[in-house]
């Protein structure tokens, strides 16, 4: 019996099952990306335009928030409210 293609045939095998191993990226492509604007459901009133800056967490590693385009809402009516 000539053990000579087995041979080959188990060194193909075990090369590609190698390589199949090293198919991964780094970590970067499944690191979700910061969202960096405002929702628009922040901008419907004056009462979520706050309720949505008071729940922002301050965090010096976080991207900031990019306001280009938002017109906070203001109100007349509504009384202030405590953001602190």
């Amino acid at each position: 019996m000539n053990t000579k293609p087995l041979f080959l045939v188990l060194l193909l095998c075990a090369g590609v099952t190698g390589l199949t191993g090293c198919g991964g990226g780094g970590d970067e492509a499944t690191t979700p990306m910061a969202d960096t604007a405002v929702p628009a459901s922040a901008t419907v009133s004056s009462e979520a335009f706050t309720a949505y800056a008071g729940a922002t967490v301050s965090d010096d590693t976080a991207e900031p928030l990019s306001l280009a385009g938002v017109e906070p809402p203001v109100s007349e009516t509504a009384e202030p409210a405590d953001v602190s």
